[in-house]
């Protein structure tokens, strides 16, 4: 949760261009789609007419961000396939649905063309550097010692889906 707090006071910060603590409501939609979050414009300007013409707060954004996080984890909450869980060692409470786990492995299968299960952490680094979430070098490397892969050269696909699970909190 902390990871998600910071992701959200820094998406905030980059658009409270004069540091006064409070972005227009019209930057609502940005901010949120910059926590990689899926939101129509009917329910943003159903969130912006709530919150009339006031300034949006750090705490105010945080919150609806953190709502809207809650509903997608009540939607993730189909069965994973057992086979799967099984052939790349994953854990059942991976954090992520099956429809993810099919899109990970669509993307690792990039990464890994001869079919090896292993994919070069060079490429995921970047990837994780340039694509989506545009995290810093920093930021990747924080991540993956948070995920105890800093010194690794490969990822097994395993790996890569805890990596991107992790993204989501």
């Amino acid at each position: 949760m902390r990871d998600f707090d910071y992701l959200c006071r820094f998406c905030f910060t980059l658009m409270d261009k004069d540091g006064d603590g409070k972005v227009k409501v019209t930057q609502l939609g940005t901010m949120l789609r910059m926590l990689g979050q899926v939101w129509s414009y009917a329910s943003i300007l159903t969130v912006e007419n709530k919150l009339g013409h006031r300034p949006v707060t750090l705490d105010v954004f945080t919150q609806i961000a953190k709502q809207k996080r809650a509903e997608e984890a009540k939607e993730r909450r189909r069965p994973l396939n057992e086979d799967m869980l099984e052939k790349y060692h994953m854990s059942r409470n991976i954090g992520l649905s099956q429809e993810e786990i099919n899109e990970l492995k669509v993307c690792f299968d990039l990464f890994d063309p001869d079919g090896r299960g292993v994919c070069s952490m060079k490429d995921v680094s970047q990837v994780l550097s340039c694509l989506g979430e545009q995290l810093s070098p920093a930021d990747v490397n924080r991540l993956l010692t948070l995920e105890n892969l800093d010194r690794a050269e490969y990822l097994r696909f395993g790996d890569f889906c805890s990596l991107f699970s992790r993204l989501q909190c």
